[in-house]
């Protein structure tokens, strides 16, 4: 189509990558619902890669670093409040019982992180358009440096399996 020529012709975006923007709600509803109503805010549903709720009372959407603003003010119509500060990765997260009486902040930190990572190789695996997941998937690798590389080069051959069995250094790292 003319708008992905268009595309490939022009010089990348300087706020290329993705980002998580964290919002207050009152509970959880239906992801499909939530879908429903961004189309009443005027937001595209497709640009809105993944919902999600990282911990009671927040909503996260996953969004390329374009179309963030538009996001934040369409969600400043309903009143809810951006969160700016919240850490995915912070151990007071860590709501399962099983963590109650540990006190040792290093394991919870790293419990936080192993969860965190998890849910984000959950977050690329869900994504349906390959090159996407790959542009994501670089993008919490080396940008914000959330999964490993080890992660990521496991999820590129997952999300390209017939690629062959290339040795771990044939597997594209950076956007170079």
């Amino acid at each position: 189509t003319m708008d992905r020529l268009a595309r490939f012709y022009s010089v990348p975006s300087a706020t290329h990558g993705y980002r998580f923007l964290y919002f207050t709600s009152r509970g959880r509803e239906r992801i499909s619902e939530i879908r429903a109503g961004f189309n009443l805010l005027g937001l595209q549903q497709n640009r809105i890669l993944d919902i999600h709720y990282p911990d009671n009372r927040t909503i996260s959407f996953l969004v390329h670093n374009n179309y963030a603003d538009a996001v934040v003010e369409a969600m400043a119509k309903l009143s809810a409040t951006l969160l700016s500060d919240f850490d995915p990765l912070d151990p007071a997260l860590l709501r399962d019982p099983k963590y109650a009486n540990i006190i040792d902040e290093s394991f919870l930190s790293s419990e936080a992180t192993r969860i965190h990572q998890g849910r984000l190789i959950r977050i690329v695996k869900r994504l349906h358009i390959p090159r996407v997941k790959i542009a994501v998937a670089r993008d919490f690798c080396f940008t914000h440096r959330l999964i490993t590389s080890d992660q990521y080069r496991d999820l590129y051959h997952v999300i390209y399996p017939n690629k062959g069995s290339k040795a771990s250094s044939d597997v594209p790292m950076n956007d170079t």
